[in-house]
């Protein structure tokens, strides 16, 4: 495991200005910042706590980018890794019965497969925030505890703050994980079927336009105050016509997650922040830029299938097929990006 995730960091840390327009804005913001000099710490670029981690790590390594980028992946990696083994108490699997119980490693390599070389890569400051939100999340998964808890939360999300401010959708994440009850299986079947009608009849993008069409409005009538949030609506309106195949395989998924254990309280927590984002998204998921708040609901989805590859008494054969594909994934994610 350990060598798979150095490989990742590796493979990220190699990554030149210009592969892609968020790799080329972090690399010269690191090549320009001078080491300690604190004065030049601005309140209005990158998030505080970004810019102090880039400060500390050019002071001990220079302007070195491979170090730079490895140590962010690696910093990424650690909070997702435990998390993960927070939330499903690892072990690797039963030898005597061929099972896989609680495939760490299996669950890493999801992770990387879909989203980690994304926020591990491209989207670093998000990726620190998402990897918190994890870390958040598997700390409420422990029992009992409650001031302990509460500490560590706060903490970790002012920390998660200092890294991307959307972290703020973590709020309603939370409160879903903390205070929804379970669902009956027909209940999630119904909602996920309501996602789908919404999403292929293409109503969202009736409600998308009115929704903008509201804010323009708004904006318009309002103050010279609200003018700054014109933006805002100018990324609204920015939608694509085509159907969302990421969508598509979330709402996929979501039925997928229905064999998983429904008696299971840390399964359901998690099932239940996942459908609430599959129904978010059969509105948003026209948006170009919907993806910054609905893959704080997604960013869970490796855990699930885990968690359901385990309830089905996933064989630990075809956990090392399913190992092979992933990885023939990130081999074409890595084309994708380093094209």
């Amino acid at each position: 495991m350990i060598g798979y995730l150095f490989l990742m960091c590796c493979v990220i840390g190699i990554r030149g200005p210009g592969d892609t327009p968020d790799t080329a804005g972090y690399l010269e913001f690191y090549s320009e910042i001078e080491p300690g000099v604190w004065s030049r710490f601005s309140w209005y670029g990158f998030e505080p706590g970004f810019q102090f981690l880039t400060h500390i790590v050019k002071i001990f390594v220079g302007y070195n980018t491979f170090v730079y980028l490895f140590l962010v992946a690696a910093i990424i990696s650690v909070f997702v890794c435990d998390a993960t083994r927070r939330i499903l108490c690892c072990t690797v699997y039963n030898e005597k019965t061929g099972i896989v119980k609680q495939p760490l490693l299996f669950a890493l390599v999801v992770f990387y497969a879909y989203y980690g070389l994304f926020y591990s890569a491209i989207a670093i400051r998000a990726g620190l925030a998402l990897s918190i939100c994890l870390e958040i999340l598997s700390i409420l998964c422990l029992p009992r505890q409650k001031v302990k808890k509460r500490l560590c939360v706060g903490l970790l999300f002012l920390l998660a703050w200092s890294f991307h401010t959307s972290i703020i959708i973590l709020i309603p994440i939370l409160l879903i994980f903390c205070l929804m009850k379970s669902l009956s299986k027909m209940s999630y079947m119904l909602l996920l079927t309501l996602s789908a009608l919404i999403f292929f009849s293409r109503i969202n993008l009736l409600l998308i336009e009115w929704l903008g069409d509201a804010i323009l409005l708004l904006i318009t009538t309002g103050n010279a105050a609200m003018a700054k949030f014109s933006l805002y609506t100018e990324v609204l309106l920015e939608r694509e016509s085509g159907l969302s195949f990421k969508y598509i395989f979330q709402l996929f998924s979501g039925f997928m997650f229905l064999f998983g254990d429904l008696n299971d309280r840390k399964y359901i927590q998690f099932l239940n922040v996942y459908m609430v984002g599959v129904l978010l998204g059969s509105v948003l998921a026209p948006i170009a830029m919907a993806y910054r708040i609905l893959d704080f609901f997604y960013i869970i989805t490796f855990v699930l299938y885990v968690q359901l590859f385990m309830h089905l008494k996933f064989h630990y054969n075809l956990f090392y097929i399913a190992c092979g594909i992933t990885v023939y994934q990130i081999v074409l994610i890595y084309r994708v990006i380093y094209a």
